[in-house]
């Protein structure tokens, strides 16, 4: 089966809980629940395989292009994904959330896939380095002074550990529970609490900082 999608970098937007499938599958026409997708997919329904690599296939770029910096690496991953999915739809479990399990999978598939490029690395998490195109507003910082405070957001962002800018972007970007974003990166619901917490307070003390800066330099 050939599936096709046009990618564009930092566009992606979160699933909608229940959502129309279009075609000749069973359900054409109705709205339809993640399990019932997953269901359709896993006895071999075409549409239903489609459906889900239509509605994902961005937002996984957009994640993926923020764990390796490399837009073809990324797309082979996503293919890579999809087509082991399809050879082993009959062996897999259940699913809530089709999104999710293919947030886990990519990141999975990634970190592996450049470990093997760095055998000589103790950890598979030293091989990424988590960047993201972002807005302050999507941060819901106010921005009174849009470019300056981009640049110095950007910094304050930079200041962040890998896994802590990763939570943010799962959080606040790709709009997850804590519940979620624990799954995704591999830490339980307790730390993921604590690890965001952490990372808006830093984030908030650099942005104080930068805005008291920028006051006595200009006043």
């Amino acid at each position: 089966m050939s599936l096709k999608i046009t990618y564009k970098k930092g566009q992606s937007g979160a699933s909608p809980v229940k959502q129309e499938m279009t075609g000749s599958g069973p359900h054409a026409g109705v709205n339809v629940s993640d399990q019932q997708i997953w269901q359709e997919f896993k006895k071999g329904e075409d549409t239903a395989y489609a459906f889900i690599y239509k509605n994902h296939a961005q937002d996984l770029y957009s994640y993926g292009t923020s764990i390796a910096n490399d837009s073809a690496f990324v797309k082979d991953c996503i293919h890579d994904l999809f087509l082991d999915l399809w050879q082993r739809r009959k062996k897999l479990a259940d699913v809530s959330s089709i999104r999710l399990y293919l947030f886990k999978a990519l990141r999975n598939k990634i970190l592996k896939e450049k470990a093997k490029r760095k055998p000589l690395r103790a950890e598979v998490e030293d091989n990424y380095n988590f960047q993201f195109e972002y807005s302050s507003e999507s941060l819901m910082i106010h921005n009174q002074f849009s470019e300056e405070r981009r640049k110095k957001l950007r910094l304050a962002l930079e200041s962040l550990t890998q896994r802590q800018r990763e939570a943010i972007f799962l959080k606040f970007y790709k709009k997850l529970s804590y519940k979620e974003v624990a799954a995704v990166v591999g830490i339980t619901q307790k730390a993921t609490y604590k690890l965001l917490a952490r990372s808006i307070q830093m984030l908030r003390n650099k942005m104080i900082s930068i805005i008291l800066l920028f006051l006595t330099i200009f006043s």
